[in-house]
């Protein structure tokens, strides 16, 4: 489903207009197609913007407060949503963490299952939850390999878990719990210490 395209931005926040008829929220993943590769991309804030100078807009607030009903021509072209998303993972015939930009105007869409095909189950899998978009669940179990869930200093396991920052929810004494975890752990990162 497709969820806006890309106008502006840095690798630290890239702007993406909203599609007027799509809701998009905080967390939520989304994906670009370029060429051979996608990218995985998270909302991180929501931003009202509009083609209408600040103080227009004002005027034609105080309007509607104190006169009535006044409307704007062409509201779902000239008053919109911009969702500032920020780079996570590039998927190509290798899986890693993002280090450039999509194509400037790419369209971007919801992501899906298959966008995660590169994920596989471990051997003796330590399971953590499902794995989060915005709000909603995604049909996909996120599992660590018990072994390295578990083995290490206190300071690999915290980096571990806060390296890649996915939301998840597990189930825990009948109390859902959000948890902040590292998806690509099962890939295993060197870390020395």
């Amino acid at each position: 489903m497709l969820k806006g395209q890309i106008i502006s931005g840095d690798f630290s926040k890239i702007a993406m207009r909203v599609k007027s008829n799509q809701n998009v929220e905080i967390g939520e993943l989304v994906v670009i197609e370029n060429n051979d590769q996608k990218f995985i991309l998270q909302v991180f804030d929501l931003i009202y913007s509009s083609q209408i100078s600040q103080q227009n807009l004002e005027m034609v607030a105080g309007m509607n407060l104190e006169e009535g009903n006044f409307n704007i021509m062409d509201e779902k072209l000239r008053n919109y949503q911009l969702a500032l998303l920020k780079p996570i993972l590039n998927v190509s015939s290798n899986t890693r963490m993002c280090k450039k930009l999509p194509d400037f105007f790419s369209k971007v869409r919801s992501i899906n299952k298959d966008d995660l095909t590169f994920i596989v189950k471990p051997n003796n899998p330590f399971f953590l939850g499902k794995l989060r978009s915005g709000s909603k669940l995604l049909a996909y179990s996120y599992q660590l390999l018990a072994s390295l869930a578990f083995a290490g200093t206190r300071l690999e396991l915290s980096l571990r878990m806060i390296t890649f920052s996915i939301f998840i929810t597990s189930s825990s004494n009948d109390e859902t719990v959000e948890k902040s975890i590292f998806l690509m752990s099962s890939m295993r990162v060197a870390i020395s210490i």
